[in-house]
């Protein structure tokens, strides 16, 4: 019946390519899934990476992004890049409208870029934010006087503050065996000053947070005068504000445990079902080349090209269980002696409102 057969070969492909679209499907989604966990694990939010971008073009004396209206979008989150200078005129590459030619505006947020061409998404892999990020990295580790970044900064916060509140911000650095490098963030300690060597740690990092995002930065005059008045209190108190940036070092490490210990587990399951798809690949070819495989009647070059062949399989074939066992030791390993490396990079005082030297 050839309906039925035209039928029967039909269907099998069509299995054949539902059940590849399917694991394609769900390897999107797991990877998807694992994006949307870094994003929240690192705190990836739009407005920290247009601020990134504002800091590396003031520092480096750019013009800075303009705020613009695009219908649809929420109001302060599309910007207009004007001409940059030098090597920053790479990061206009891409803004042109394919069909216009006109400069589009940018956006930092992925929800407002889904489904438009009249704006361009700025990612983490965009030139512009590439080299907002190298710059800033250079300027944070350049030796002291080198830098254009102050590492010292007053803010004005709430009058019902009980006094100067100084924010350490530090680089964490987590690492495990081999000090491969695990984890990786930029976070802070903070602690209000009393005096002398009195130091109180402030362990409510969210409410840092939020006095930080509601705090108003004062002119350059009145912070400097601000910083002045406490800075005989700094040296009185370093051993403690290390003490603190340590304990919230361990904090931090601590609440990883978990994020860690399911990242190890994935990469063991990446790694055991990379093999075992190689494994599975491998055999099938084998089965089909043996099925086809008539020694009688194949010409001689072919015959040992097709037995080389064959023995080249069968020799990978059976690389794989080591290859596995090795892979898993090695991912065990990067997970061992876990430890942590802080290094402090600014502090920000936030002085309560009304607050006056001497008091």
């Amino acid at each position: 019946d050839v309906g039925n057969g035209g039928g029967g070969g039909s269907s099998s492909g069509y299995a054949g390519g539902s059940s590849a679209l399917r694991k394609m499907r769900e390897r999107v989604l797991r990877l998807h899934e694992a994006l949307l966990e870094t994003r929240r694990e690192l705190g990836i939010l739009p407005s920290r990476v247009y601020d990134v971008v504002d800091v590396a073009l003031r520092s480096s004396g750019q013009p800075r992004l303009r705020p613009v209206r695009l219908e649809g979008a929420p109001e302060g989150s599309v910007f207009e890049v004007p001409s940059l200078q030098g090597a920053w005129a790479r990061a206009l590459e891409g803004l042109e409208h394919p069909l216009t030619g006109r400069r589009r505006p940018i956006t930092f947020d992925h929800e407002v870029a889904s489904g438009r061409d009249d704006v361009v998404l700025v990612h983490l892999d965009h030139p512009l934010v590439e080299m907002s990020t190298r710059l800033l990295r250079a300027e944070t580790w350049a030796p002291e006087g080198d830098g254009r970044l102050h590492r010292v900064s007053a803010r004005i916060g709430d009058a019902s503050m009980e006094g100067p509140l100084a924010v350490v911000w530090f680089r964490l650095v987590i690492t495990g065996g081999n000090k491969f490098r695990l984890h990786e963030e930029v976070t802070f300690a903070a602690g209000y000053l009393g005096g002398g060597d009195r130091f109180v740690r402030e362990r409510r990092i969210g409410f840092v947070e939020e006095l930080l995002r509601r705090a108003d930065q004062p002119d350059a005059a009145t912070a400097d005068r601000l910083v002045r008045a406490i800075a005989d209190e700094w040296e009185g108190v370093r051993e403690r504000v290390l003490q603190a940036v340590n304990a919230r070092s361990k904090e931090r490490m601590r609440s990883l445990e978990d994020s860690l210990h399911r990242r190890k587990r994935r990469e063991l399951d990446d790694v055991a079902r990379v093999l075992e798809e190689l494994e599975r690949a491998i055999e099938r070819e084998l089965a089909k080349a043996k099925e086809v495989y008539q020694p009688g009647l194949w010409p001689e070059m072919e015959k040992r090209q097709l037995e080389r062949d064959l023995a080249s399989l069968e020799r990978r074939l059976e690389r794989i269980p080591r290859e596995l066992e090795l892979e898993r030791s090695a991912i065990e390993r990067r997970y061992e002696d876990v430890a942590f490396h802080a290094f402090p990079v600014s502090v920000v005082f936030v002085f309560p409102q009304g607050w006056e030297v001497g008091r």
